[in-house]
């Protein structure tokens, strides 16, 4: 099995939203450097006890000391993701994921090296890894 985390940064990368994985998108981390990043985490989601198959969540967060830029970014990674026509993605050969975002981005904040921040949130179904 793989991992989510590379797995939808992989996606995202083939999408041409980002570069590569930890260049400017990490996973569960956020370096100081550089100024622009896209970063995933992953946070407490519902399991299914009954199969291998559960509701994972990750938030998505762009970084960047453009609030114009970082607003676009996190649009075009939403869109990429948000496809209401077809839920079903292949991020990879292997890993089939069903993408619910959980709101639009929206402006998280801004950190203490005046970079803006803007993110979002979603509802990955998909096998554990």
């Amino acid at each position: 099995m793989g991992d989510l985390l590379l797995d939808l940064a992989t996606y995202l990368q083939v999408k041409g939203v980002v570069g590569s994985d930890g260049v400017d998108v990490f996973r569960d981390f956020s370096p100081d450097t550089p100024d622009s990043v896209v970063v995933l985490f992953e946070y407490a989601g519902t399991p299914d006890s009954v199969s291998e198959v559960g509701a994972r969540s990750i938030q998505v967060t762009v970084r960047d000391p453009n609030a114009e830029q970082a607003r676009r970014k996190a649009w075009d990674i939403y869109n990429v993701l948000n496809i209401p026509e077809d839920r079903i993605i292949y991020l990879t050969s292997s890993r089939w994921a069903i993408i619910l975002p959980r709101q639009t981005p929206f402006k998280v904040g801004v950190d203490e090296q005046n970079r803006i921040l803007w993110g979002f949130n979603l509802a990955v179904t998909t096998y554990g890894d």
